[in-house]
């Protein structure tokens, strides 16, 4: 499921950290963030912020919410409760994790799917989570 903690959404565009090269645990950890974790992170910061900074003074990340969303996100709005139901959901999971090529993760054989996260289509797959 997504977590949402203070200062990842900036720290998610960063580039992966360098570290050994294709077989090594760095690189594979560094390209899961990058290929599944990031593209996550950016859908939930473009849905709330307008813009997220990094005070220089204090390290910590300044956000701008959206016009209307300093008090309460509004009705349409997806949220962390959206999308922590779309993951706990088996059947909705399974029906909305689409690929870039349009095709279900879900149609891929059970051995192929983790490799394929990285090929999600993000956007479209968490545009229908709200509830």
């Amino acid at each position: 499921q997504p977590i949402y903690a203070e200062g990842l959404c900036p720290a998610a565009g960063a580039d992966p950290p360098e570290g050994g090269g294709p077989g090594s645990l760095d690189f594979r950890s560094s390209l899961f963030l990058a290929q599944v974790i990031r593209p996550v992170y950016h859908i939930i910061c473009n849905e709330w912020y307008d813009k997220i900074d990094i005070d220089e003074k204090s390290g910590r990340a300044t956000r701008k919410h959206h016009q209307g969303y300093d008090a309460y996100l509004p009705p349409d709005a997806a949220n962390y409760d959206d999308w922590n139901e779309l993951f706990c959901d088996p059947e909705r999971l399974m029906e909305q994790l689409v690929l870039k090529d349009g095709s279900r993760l879900f149609s891929l054989p059970h051995g192929r799917r983790f490799a394929a996260l990285g090929i999600v289509d993000w956007p479209t797959s968490l545009e229908g989570a709200k509830t």
